[in-house]
């Protein structure tokens, strides 16, 4: 019961205050729409997670793929090597190669370290005898890896001594548990990048940015036009151990999951705003009307007292009669002075006990 009265006490004051409800209802709306707009960020975001995602993997399948097509080229090179560590039919073997995997530069052997045979050799006559144990620090340590682990490597991007940026992976060659030299196969990094799906990419959403880690300096190197500071944006990563490279997918617009849900929260704000003027204007009608019988019952009260104040200071008896019975209901103090009676015995008598 008690509670019931509370409710009935709390709706009459609201209902007594029109602005201030819909105030309230304003506010209610709002913390909804703003649950509503974050679950809706939320799911803008991880459906644009999922779509980075989802490219990343695909590039990232592409490069995978080509540098298993770079492996099986440079295989194929090393077994034109008899026991003597004389090429045989290089060449011919090389055309074939290059023939059937159009994306290379060039394909090498590299006996001792030493660039010995190049096809094509048009074109690429700089590299021609280049020591790669005396290059540059850090592409040395990668030479001396390779072969302490007996793995291929992918060295680069980096300027190529024939011309251009791109990609050399070479694969260390043994003869009877002896270090031969190197196969090798060349890349061209923008060719590389565009073959795998990293330059050419039709989302225009996202972007992508290739990095290395050099060893020796310990920095990431990027090698893509576009911002290298990701702190803002979203993005993944995909890493290749082979080259020490890091691809990321990057969204080209941080702006753009709060664009898309722009349009909704201001919708819902306009709407809530809307639902609280028509409360606030329709709780004003009873209110107005409160108040007119409120103002009425003041004038009636005020007209009664008065009617009182003169029925007992008139000058003649009178008297309020139920036109039933012929019961006194009311006797002023004149008519008591009259008949002989007080107010109290005249309230017990009728109008013809009297006359």
């Amino acid at each position: 019961m008690n509670l019931d009265v509370k409710l009935a006490k709390i709706t009459g004051w609201l209902l007594s205050r029109p602005k201030l409800t819909g105030f309230f209802v304003f506010l209610f709306l709002l913390l909804l729409i703003g649950l509503i707009t974050n679950q809706r960020y939320k799911i803008v975001k991880e459906n644009e997670h999922r779509e980075m995602l989802s490219i990343l993997s695909v590039v990232k399948q592409n490069i995978d793929q080509s540098l298993k097509n770079s492996y099986t080229a440079a295989l194929t090179l090393a077994l034109t090597i008899d026991d003597r560590g004389e090429p045989k039919n290089f060449d011919a073997v090389a055309a074939q190669l290059m023939a059937t995997n159009t994306k290379f530069k060039a394909v090498q052997l590299v006996p001792n370290g030493i660039i010995k045979y190049i096809y094509p050799l048009k074109g690429n006559e700089g590299a021609l005898n280049y020591n790669v144990f005396i290059s540059k620090k850090d592409n040395k340590y990668r030479a001396y890896s390779s072969v302490k682990h007996r793995k291929m490597y992918f060295l680069g991007p980096d300027k190529l001594y024939q011309g251009g940026i791109g990609i050399v992976g070479r694969l260390p060659i043994y003869i009877e548990n002896r270090f031969w030299g190197f196969s090798a196969v060349v890349l061209d990094l923008n060719t590389f990048l565009s073959d795998v799906g990293v330059l050419n990419a039709k989302d225009k959403r996202f972007y992508f940015q290739f990095s290395k880690f050099n060893i020796t300096s310990g920095k990431e190197e990027f090698y893509l036009p576009g911002s290298t500071n990701f702190s803002n944006k979203s993005y993944e990563i995909a890493t290749f151990p082979d080259g020490n490279w890091r691809l990321y997918i990057i969204s080209a617009d941080p702006g753009a999951a709060v664009l898309q849900i722009l349009y909704p929260l201001s919708l819902g704000v306009f709407l809530a705003v809307i639902c609280a003027i028509l409360v606030t204007q329709l709780l004003k009608k009873p209110a107005e009307l409160q108040r007119l019988v409120d103002i009425q019952a003041v004038k009636l009260m005020e007209t009664e007292l008065k009617f009182k104040a003169i029925f007992d200071e008139a000058a003649i008896g009178i008297a309020v009669v139920n036109s039933r019975n012929g019961n006194f209901l009311q006797v002023n103090k004149k008519l008591c002075e009259i008949l002989g009676y007080n107010e109290q015995e005249l309230n017990d008598l009728s109008l013809q006990s009297v006359t």
